[in-house]
């Protein structure tokens, strides 16, 4: 079977371990996933929409899913909506090209 991202309903981690060793866990499953090839046409594809680097839409990715995680609960948390997705990423967007005009300094 090839790993996709519908095996992230099955992650468990262990309650034996300590809750930074937990955090650590997690993390090296996220950086796991994204090189699955649904989620790296998924990173590749919104890269070129929005024309934004694929490492900045990678830890996006990661984001999302490491903030859905519910560690009480033990499972990720998934309402997935591409439109929240998108959402997010015209705000960064626009943010960014908030700081860019915003953020020169006058000189006196």
């Amino acid at each position: 079977m090839r790993p996709d991202l519908n095996s992230i309903h099955n992650y468990k981690i262990s309650r034996k371990l300590s809750p930074l060793a937990q955090n650590k866990q997690l993390m090296q499953y996220l950086e796991e996933i994204t090189v699955y090839s649904t989620s790296k046409k998924i990173i590749k594809d919104i890269s070129s929409l929005l024309s934004m680097p694929e490492k900045v839409i990678k830890f996006e990715f990661k984001y999302y899913f490491f903030r859905s995680f519910r560690n009480s609960l033990n499972i990720f948390s998934l309402q997935f909506n591409y439109l929240k997705i998108l959402r997010s990423y015209i705000k960064i967007y626009f943010i960014f090209i908030y700081l860019l005009l915003y953020s020169k300094k006058k000189k006196k």
